[in-house]
């Protein structure tokens, strides 16, 4: 009987460790999802050209007025109309 119980206990132990190691794997998955999202936010905002330039000015005649934000209407009056 101290053998059954003894495999019982080995068997919980094993079960708990593949528990805790499918924790891990999804834990790292997660962070994985989040570097990649934060690394695209970036990447993004990285190639957005510099407010006021020329090619900033030609983006925003391009973008609907009704999505722009009152920062942005602001410096298109001032960098591409009152230049």
């Amino acid at each position: 009987m101290v053998l059954a119980h003894g495999s019982k206990l080995k068997k919980a132990a094993l079960d708990r460790s593949e528990i805790k190691g499918e924790m891990r794997v999804k834990h790292l998955r997660i962070r994985g999802l989040g570097l990649l999202i934060i690394a695209s936010i970036f990447g993004t905002v990285a190639c957005a050209p510099e407010v006021g330039s020329e090619a900033w000015c030609k983006n925003m005649k391009e973008k609907p007025k009704g999505d722009w934000t009152a920062n942005e209407a602001k410096a298109f009056a001032k960098d591409c109309i009152f230049k």
